[in-house]
């Protein structure tokens, strides 16, 4: 009879220990949905691989240095596969890169959980596409990034996509000029999808970063675009500067997961 309760007693923990085993298991399985990983989506703007700080000067070429005093534009959408992250961001570095410190930190823009524990592409847009560009600022919630109505050109019918502006300096006359590129419209709207293949850790924050190098924004193929001779652009998409800048913003861009 003695011996009958010592086996009943160890098989009750053996059971107990693989109930135990199973459930633990379960809870780090993420497959079943309990422990979605959490992305948190932060911005860095560069110039030449350096943290760009709004009123600092870079080198731009052997003869100009540039500095930027205003540096936004749209991002939609962000999609990890066919799971759509955000419909819309707006990065604005104005106001948050003003020091080394800031810039190198860069600035968090979303942060949710997400049904997915990997990833195999990653597709983007800068710009607006044309049903949230055809909208008015009127239109959303004043939560929404598109309900700014400084970010809304009445006369275009169209969001301001980017705006760089800042002034560019010739090192050997001291001479400087300001420039002002502005783009939108539907025609100026820039949209691909590139290979991402990444595991995202379970119950814990996986954070996107999403750095952009302005360098690249300004130069095309080993060859920097002529400032000077090119200073203003307020127009839509039609013109060859909106174009030219809004094909090389798209491709500024590098995802990193950390």
């Amino acid at each position: 009879m003695k011996n009958n309760l010592i086996i009943a007693v160890f098989f009750g923990i053996v059971l107990s220990l693989n109930s135990f085993s199973c459930n633990k298991d379960k809870d780090v399985d993420c497959s079943d949905g309990k422990c979605n990983p959490v992305i948190k989506v932060k911005s860095k703007l560069k110039f030449d691989g350096l943290p760009l700080v709004i009123g600092d000067s870079y080198a731009f070429n052997d003869t100009l240095e540039i500095r930027f005093l205003r540096v936004n534009y749209m991002f939609s959408p962000l999609i990890l596969d066919d799971s759509i992250i955000s419909d819309v961001f707006h990065f604005d570095f104005t106001s948050k890169n003003i020091d080394k410190t800031k810039a190198e930190l860069g600035t968090t823009i979303f942060e949710n959980k997400i049904n997915k524990s990997s990833s195999v592409s990653l597709s983007y847009g800068v710009g607006l596409p044309q049903k949230l560009n055809n909208s008015r600022p009127e239109d959303f919630l004043s939560s929404h990034p598109l309900s700014n109505q400084s970010l809304y050109w009445a006369s275009w019918g169209s969001y301001i996509f980017a705006q760089f502006e800042g002034y560019v300096k010739n090192k050997r006359t001291g001479e400087e000029l300001s420039f002002t590129y502005h783009t939108g419209g539907n025609e100026s709207y820039k949209f691909k999808k590139i290979p991402f293949l990444k595991n995202f850790q379970p119950s814990t924050t996986n954070t996107l970063n999403i750095n952009c190098d302005v360098r690249k924004v300004f130069s095309r193929d080993g060859i920097n675009f002529d400032i000077m001779a090119n200073l203003q652009n307020h127009a839509t998409g039609s013109t060859a500067v909106s174009q030219y800048i809004m094909e090389n913003l798209l491709n500024a861009h590098e995802f990193i997961l950390e």
